[in-house]
């Protein structure tokens, strides 16, 4: 069903959804006044965000890439 291909490509988007999310949390943090398994847990909503929507562009963009643009830059 997932190509290795997609399976890197999601990986990849998704780790990288999850540390921008928490990333941003901990610098908003002290404005924010949010603890840090706070932040934690709203970088898991966003990767779980990320993982659906990798998903749903396997049926939408290019089946091997978990982009929904219908070709990728790069790809053969």
């Amino acid at each position: 069903m997932f190509t290795k291909r997609w399976l890197i490509d999601a990986a990849e988007r998704i780790i990288v959804t999850a540390l921008q999310a928490f990333l941003a949390i901990i610098v908003a943090a002290p404005i924010l006044d949010m603890a840090t398994w706070k932040a934690g847990a709203v970088a898991a909503i966003a990767a779980g965000f990320s993982a659906l929507k990798a998903i749903v562009a396997k049926g939408v963009g290019d089946p091997e890439s978990a982009s929904l643009a219908s070709s990728v830059p790069g790809g053969p």
